[in-house]
């Protein structure tokens, strides 16, 4: 998880948070924080070779996921593209299926997702490549697979299909731990992607940008 320090707040708790971390996971990483601009990530499949499976366009609050733009990858570079030179983001899925292919191949099999952003630094805006690798199916993938199965272009199958224009819409992850709010909060989406039972507190589903 993520939890913003600063050296004038430093408290009891957060130096409480960090003695934990240290004794579960053997180290904590200390990073200036800076003014994110765009979050995204490069997807890949590990079989007999590493292959890259298409980018993910994110939003984040407070460090946490929150939804994802259903998009093709050309909407997704060109959003980009706005604040780096989307030659960058090419050398750095070549590099990434590079170190992906000397380091994993023999290890895991499996799709996996490289979280990128994009953020301001001085008068200009500068690329981070990589951030951390998830080495399991994310959000991202879940998005990037669902509007490839139902992007505009693709054929209508069946009488629930739902076709979707090009970066109109979000897949968000939604939650209350009031189960009636919850509901309310998903009378605006589109299709929810998951069962909503009298228990439930998350849910993803789809919403008009």
């Amino acid at each position: 998880g993520l939890r913003w320090i600063s050296r004038d707040t430093f408290s009891d708790s957060d130096r409480g948070w960090c003695k934990k971390v240290i004794a579960k996971q053997g180290s904590v990483i200390g990073e200036r924080r800076v003014e994110v601009v765009e979050n995204f990530a490069l997807l890949f499949y590990r079989g007999d070779e590493v292959d890259f499976v298409g980018y993910s366009l994110f939003r984040c609050e407070n460090g946490a996921y929150k939804s994802n733009v259903l998009a093709s990858d050309m909407h997704i570079l060109d959003v980009l593209s706005k604040y780096v030179d989307v030659i960058e983001i090419e050398e750095s899925k070549r590099a990434l299926t590079e170190y992906l292919t000397e380091n994993f191949l023999g290890h895991y099999e499996g799709y996996l997702g490289v979280d990128a952003f994009i953020y301001l630094n001085g008068d200009g805006y500068t690329l981070r490549p990589c951030i951390e690798i998830n080495v399991r199916m994310t959000m991202g993938l879940v998005a990037r697979i669902y509007y490839n199965l139902n992007k505009k272009s693709a054929p209508v199958i069946g009488t629930d299909s739902m076709i979707l224009e090009d970066g109109k819409f979000r897949m968000e992850v939604v939650y209350s731990s009031d189960n009636h709010f919850l509901r309310e909060m998903l009378n605006s989406a589109v299709r929810v992607l998951t069962p909503v039972l009298s228990d439930t507190q998350y849910a993803i589903a789809i919403f008009r940008l």
